[in-house]
């Protein structure tokens, strides 16, 4: 049992899911028994990392920036609060993103 208590923290899990796939498939090891040996849970074997496109970056708003791009003189040295007044249907926070992505802040 020493041995076991050491061995759990040798492999990552993901080293941990490929030799559990290895002894499935070559050693014909129900996966039952590969996981319990390799102290590996059922969810963290079938887990399967998302990959996408991360979501939470929204893409900009091309009439925002159109919009931003043609403020010409002193409006230039506004600062987002008083952009956000010049432009009225945005959301500050939106106008702030887009200023910060145009490097106008």
């Amino acid at each position: 049992m020493i041995f076991k208590k050491n061995f759990r923290f040798a492999l990552t899990t993901h080293q941990k899911r490929e030799k559990v796939k290895e002894l499935v498939s070559k050693e014909n090891i129900s996966a039952h028994i590969a996981l319990k040996a390799l102290d590996l849970s059922k969810s963290a074997y079938y887990y399967k990392p998302n990959l996408a496109i991360d979501n939470r970056k929204q893409k900009l708003d091309n009439t925002l920036v159109h919009k931003l791009k043609k403020l010409t003189g002193y409006e230039l040295v506004y600062g987002y609060r008083k952009v956000t007044t010049l432009l009225k249907q945005y959301n500050h926070k939106k106008i702030y993103r887009h200023m910060k992505v145009l490097k106008m802040t």
